[in-house]
């Protein structure tokens, strides 16, 4: 909340969902902010569970309350545009810190590129960071390795993943904790998917759909300078949960489009970002794990080159490294970058020891998840059912 408000720019509100919580939440917000609740008809664009109420502030005009019932993140993002009134939608989880200029930002892209309509920013790690009034003031590398893993993997998931599929014209997802829509852009998609376990690249997938479909003069991007944070997993039960969830999200949109699946008419979507998601990411967990008895079979039976197993194994190992090592070096050019030396040394070691163990582990979670949307019905129903609380720590000053 205290970062919402501190961003610098003029004309912006910061909508509020109560889903239903069973907390003291709603009554800490209208005592805190003096809400008072208005007749207020929330338009009928989108799908969402029943609003209660909404709420405007006495001593904070860009505040804005809604209470509805519980539905999930997707229904309440819907429920949160059904009350927003400007031309540009821009989604932030509760659990994530904005950077003060990232709106301005934002609107410098979107109005120096009429065909713009969608965008995302940067998402960053804020466990280890110095946090002053909702604010980074220096950003640090946490003490456990769990987390530290976790920087490593945003770091690279963004400025390496991202920047290079947004490069070929195939960036297939905006981060659900940050990112920004643009109102007629998404009326066209009807709002985010209630029923989708990963709502995020679902309304990316579906906007590329559109886009392509009706030959729409659109474009979606993702700019590195707009910056966020978030408290990640703290814990290998939660980290699990998580992925095991983006796996079968991921699984979800992907069976989903299936007929975008190198079809010309998608562009690159179709012949890039599709294949690279559907083979590299979806089922590349279950290749590795059917490779392990298939690699011990072949030793057993004198089928396996050992001269040529070493050199393509240190070959992938070097390759892997060369891609963190650059992302490492991309990051020196991005704002509230790692600056000690303490820092920036368990950076490069995470590099080094993140694909002995961390991956093993990494791609039998994401094998779970796939067996589980297969196999379990009731994990791929909906978003709102498919979802399991994450532990996280609390920003702390």
């Amino acid at each position: 909340m205290k970062s919402c408000l501190l961003i610098h720019y003029d004309d912006y509100e910061i909508v509020l969902i109560n889903d239903g919580s069973s907390d003291n939440t709603m009554r800490v917000l209208i005592d805190t902010f003096q809400f008072e609740k208005v007749d207020v008809e929330p338009n009928d664009l989108y799908e969402s569970k029943l609003i209660k109420a909404v709420y405007f502030s006495r001593v904070e005009p860009r505040l804005v309350l809604v209470d509805k019932e519980n539905g999930g993140k997707a229904d309440a993002q819907n429920a949160g545009a059904r009350v927003a009134r400007y031309a540009n939608i821009c989604m932030v989880d509760a659990d994530t810190l904005l950077d003060k200029d990232c709106l301005h930002n934002f609107a410098v892209r979107l109005t120096a590129e009429p065909n713009l309509v969608a965008m995302g920013g940067m998402v960053r790690v804020a466990n280890g960071c110095r946090i002053k009034n909702g604010e980074i003031v220096k950003a640090g590398m946490p003490r456990r390795f769990i987390e530290r893993i976790q920087v490593m993997e945003y770091l690279r998931a963004f400025l390496f993943g991202r920047i290079s599929l947004t490069a070929m014209n195939a960036l297939m997802i905006i981060s659900g904790a940050f990112g920004i829509f643009r109102r007629d852009a998404f009326k066209k998609i009807g709002g985010w998917n209630r029923q989708a376990i990963g709502e995020d690249m679902d309304a990316v997938v579906r906007l590329h759909r559109i886009i392509f479909e009706n030959k729409l003069n659109w474009t979606i991007d993702f700019v590195p300078c707009p910056i966020s944070w978030t408290q990640v997993p703290m814990t290998w039960k939660s980290l699990a949960s998580q992925r095991e969830r983006w796996q079968r999200g991921l699984m979800q949109v992907i069976l989903a489009n299936k007929k975008m699946l190198m079809n010309p008419r998608y562009g690159a979507i179709g012949t890039v970002g599709y294949p690279y998601f559907a083979f590299f990411e979806m089922f590349s967990a279950l290749i590795e794990f059917l490779c392990y008895p298939l690699t011990i079979a072949a030793f057993l039976v004198g089928a396996v080159n050992v001269t040529y197993m070493v050199y393509f194994l240190t070959l992938t190992a070097i390759w892997g490294l060369c891609i963190s090592f650059f992302t490492i070096l991309m990051h020196e050019n991005i704002p509230y970058r790692y600056e000690t030396t303490k820092d920036l040394i368990s950076l490069l070691l995470t590099a080094l020891f993140e694909g002995t163990g961390y991956r093993q582990i990494h791609s039998y979670w994401r094998l779970k998840g796939t067996f589980k949307y297969i196999f379990d019905k009731s994990s791929r129903s909906s978003g709102m059912k498919g979802w399991e609380a994450i532990q996280r720590a609390s920003f702390t000053e």
